[in-house]
């Protein structure tokens, strides 16, 4: 598996879900995988739901496939990768730093 990097998570957000977190990962890219992984949340859960609402046909769904398939599936299973990452991040920034990731304050007492 490939293991994620700034530069991947520059690249992509989605690399963010996709790739896995080094077990020494730093503050820097904890903190910019957890907002790749908010950013690929809250794409994915309005395009599941504009799937859901029948106003939006799924990735590579034409015609007769796409009335055929549940066209949320697709978004859901990508909405819930993304919220896992969203969960882990913090916990592995919580072990390493002994600090809330989305906390200001937690980093302004360490200065």
């Amino acid at each position: 598996m490939t293991i994620l990097t700034l530069a991947a998570i520059a690249e992509s957000p989605w690399n963010a879900v996709a790739y896995d977190l080094p077990t020494d990962a730093d503050r820097a890219l904890l903190e910019a995988t957890y907002s790749a992984a908010q950013q690929c949340v809250a794409k994915e859960y309005g395009l599941m739901n504009a799937a859901l609402a029948g106003s939006h046909i799924s990735r590579g769904q034409t015609g007769e496939e796409a009335e055929a398939l549940d066209g949320e599936e697709d978004y859901e299973e990508r909405w819930f990768d993304a919220a896992r990452r969203v969960v882990l991040a913090p916990e592995q920034y919580w072990h390493a730093f002994q600090a809330r990731i989305d906390d200001p304050d937690d980093e302004a007492a360490e200065e």
